[in-house]
């Protein structure tokens, strides 16, 4: 499943900025490794399923999307989270599945900003 996302790009271009240079790679690879440990998380979570683990990686999901200002996931996660706070076996469905998409489209947005971060004059 390919998504599109419906980012608002200020919010991590202003954490950019605030980070500087020398910090921003750091931050970018940071936000890279913390998206896929989500990702991977999830996947292992619905595999048992363990609820409580769903929760807390949507804990970490929810701030991730705020602070990038992915709108679509930041709501995604948030109904994710209800459902498997409930233990609602209907979110290891379709809710789950376009989450992890959404979550992969992040993750390739990401790595987008990092190569023409990398790719800047100085």
């Amino acid at each position: 499943m390919t998504v599109a996302l419906t980012l608002d790009e200020g919010p991590l271009h202003r954490l950019l900025d605030l980070a500087g240079p020398d910090s921003g790679l750091d931050l970018l690879d940071r936000l890279r490794s913390d998206l896929g440990a989500v990702q991977r998380g999830l996947v292992t979570a619905r595999g048992l399923p363990d609820w409580k683990a769903m929760c807390d990686h949507c804990h970490v999901l929810i701030s991730l999307a705020g602070a990038v200002g992915e709108g679509q996931v930041l709501a995604l996660a948030q109904a994710f989270y209800l459902l498997s706070h409930r233990k609602d076996r209907s979110a290891l469905g379709e809710p789950l599945t376009t989450l992890l998409a959404r979550i992969e489209a992040m993750i390739r947005f990401v790595v987008q900003v990092r190569d023409s971060y990398v790719a800047q004059p100085e």
